[in-house]
């Protein structure tokens, strides 16, 4: 995967090509702006996104009010996992549409988890990970 393209699909300029870079945005913290591009893409409201931030509603609400400003490294961080898991979805099943229903949907791989909830901790990321290689390997789980 082209993390470059992660960079891409969060609006994040300059040169970001490896993991490195990735670690090096969270711990500057990404502008706040980057929060409204990801739920877009996810096609979910803020209700939705700010659990899988580790962030109250209310305070995705402020991230409004000065987009330029940083982020927290956490939820910099949080945001490019995140961010990661839907550029791997993407390639995995060529098509944006396909794979947000994927993610939204009850997956019996995951024990009936549906994938995007899975995102709020970092094993829940690396479970939804493993299966979408395994989808992309045609390995039945």
């Amino acid at each position: 995967m082209a993390i470059s393209a992660v960079a891409e699909m969060l609006g994040i300029k300059g040169r970001v090509n490896t993991e490195m870079d990735l670690m090096a945005l969270s711990e500057k913290g990404l502008p706040k702006k980057v929060v409204p591009r990801l739920v877009k893409r996810l096609s979910v409201s803020l209700t939705e996104i700010a659990p899988l931030l580790l962030v109250s509603r209310k305070t995705v609400e402020r991230y409004k009010t000065n987009p330029e400003s940083p982020l927290s490294p956490p939820v910099s961080e949080r945001v490019l996992q995140i961010a990661l898991v839907v550029k791997r979805c993407e390639e995995v099943f060529e098509d944006p549409k396909l794979c947000k229903e994927w993610l939204k949907s009850e997956n019996p791989a995951l024990s009936g988890r549906i994938p995007l909830e899975l995102l709020k901790t970092n094993f829940g990321i690396n479970m939804v990970l493993s299966e979408l290689t395994r989808i992309e390997h045609g390995v039945i789980s």
